[in-house]
């Protein structure tokens, strides 16, 4: 049996290494793909062809995915000791908003009207295009 080797801080980043050049995005997250839903599963920050940092939201995560794939025989699994300035970076970006009001924006705008005021565009987009648009629930 293997002996897992204790953490003495908690992390939420795991370094993932010397698993074969081929490897893709998709092969990781078939690693990981158990911890997507868990306190806000993780992200993959790839450093080369052969090491990527998996990024947990929670530490606790963090620890079982370690755990858990620590004996993982593709791949090297430990907990990243490296600088984390790029935690401070994810976090403070800005969440995208839902695509459906992008969409939205950029189909009113194409017909040369402002998204922000509909009677400037009537009479330029079909009425069952303004028809949808004003049952939306997103407005």
């Amino acid at each position: 049996m293997i002996e897992v080797p204790v953490v003495d801080e908690p992390t939420v980043v795991l370094d993932c290494y010397d698993f074969p050049p081929a490897f893709k995005t998709h092969h990781l997250h078939d690693i990981f793909r158990c911890y997507e839903g868990v306190r806000g599963g993780y992200k993959i920050k790839w450093l080369s062809d052969t090491r990527a940092l998996i990024i947990f939201d929670h530490p606790s995560t963090a620890k079982k995915a370690y755990i858990d794939n620590v004996t993982y025989t593709l791949a090297k699994i430990r907990p990243y000791e490296g600088p984390t300035d790029f935690l401070k970076e994810t976090q403070n970006q800005k969440t995208n908003r839902p695509m459906s009001v992008d969409i939205k924006r950029q189909s009113l705008n194409a017909y040369g009207g402002r998204a922000s005021n509909r009677n400037s565009i009537k009479g330029k987009i079909p009425k069952y295009i303004l028809f949808n648009f004003a049952n939306d629930p997103l407005q």
